[in-house]
């Protein structure tokens, strides 16, 4: 095969987990391929990207003209470029490779004959081991921020989570989507949660979540002794396509601890959720089993 590809873009403008999925793929993707890596968060729709650039370290952005003044062919494999066009897979075909200079993607993104056959907590860690164990070596090279690196580190140090099932309860979005007539029971009440780990047996939890509500629930419920959490210092509801509410420094905040939450989740025993890219992630990081609540 004569390639001619030579650049992948990374670009999912979403929440963290969309995002960490995607550079994941991607990346795994550049090693296999020789390309270099780079990542464009620079949309007009997206307000405040710099502070997503902020949480990690290691990664090459460009902005969104880059490309615009050097004589390359482009690729879109991109959700909205394949609706339009009626496809449904994400893979780079050798007809890709061979035809274009770049290849730009916001999805989870597959290589020639893999076939993108479902969500990738389902079809990574269940179908096909030696992708899950190509993502996962990936995305555990994607690097923090300083910052998020040390609190880890510390919150690690007192508290040992290889005993404890993981939880996320998916709050930030759903509030506000609540308030725009999206019906709460689609991501699940407390007691359903309550329901699906009282089932495992669960004794403790390491408990995610953007609620504060949810918290004082589930410390009334199994007890402070065994319910952790990581003291999140702002409660912004992550909505990235609209401006998140906030001062920057609020903004960075939020973001921040989203990413500690979602490095302490993965070092749980396995985790019980609601879909989510954010849990998708953090399962693929840790290697750990997600369980669905009903």
């Amino acid at each position: 095969m004569n390639q001619r590809l030579k650049y992948i873009v990374a670009s999912r403008v979403d929440g963290l987990g969309g995002r960490l999925l995607n550079l994941a793929s991607t990346f795994r993707i550049a090693k296999k391929l020789g390309l270099e890596h780079l990542v464009c968060w620079d949309y007009p729709s997206v307000p405040q990207k710099a502070i997503y650039a902020k949480l990690f370290e290691g990664l090459s952005f460009i902005e969104l003209d880059y490309f615009g003044n050097k004589d390359l062919e482009v690729y879109y494999l991109t959700r909205k470029r394949n609706r339009k066009a009626g496809r449904k897979e994400f893979t780079v075909t050798d007809s890709i490779i061979e035809n274009f200079d770049v290849v730009v993607t916001d999805h989870l993104c597959l290589l020639g004959l893999e076939s993108d056959r479902g969500r990738i907590a389902t079809k990574v860690m269940g179908q096909d081991k030696k992708l899950g164990e190509d993502l996962r070596e990936v995305i555990n090279s994607i690097k923090p921020n300083s910052y998020i690196r040390q609190e880890v580190r510390g919150f690690l140090k007192k508290h040992d989570l290889k005993n404890c099932v993981g939880v996320h309860v998916r709050r930030g979005d759903v509030e506000r989507n609540v308030k725009n007539g999206i019906d709460l029971h689609k991501f699940r009440q407390v007691e359903q949660f309550f329901d699906c780990l009282d089932g495992i047996r669960a004794k403790r939890i390491f408990l995610c979540t953007e609620g504060k509500d949810v918290k004082k629930e589930f410390i009334e419920k199994y007890g402070v002794e065994n319910v952790l959490f990581y003291p999140a210092r702002s409660y912004i509801r992550e909505c990235p396509i609209t401006r998140l509410e906030g001062s920057n420094e609020e903004v960075e905040e939020s973001l921040n601890d989203a990413f500690i939450d979602n490095l302490l989740l993965s070092e749980c025993s396995k985790i019980v959720h609601v879909s989510s890219n954010f849990t998708e992630a953090a399962a693929l990081r840790g290697g750990l089993d997600l369980i669905k609540v009903d």
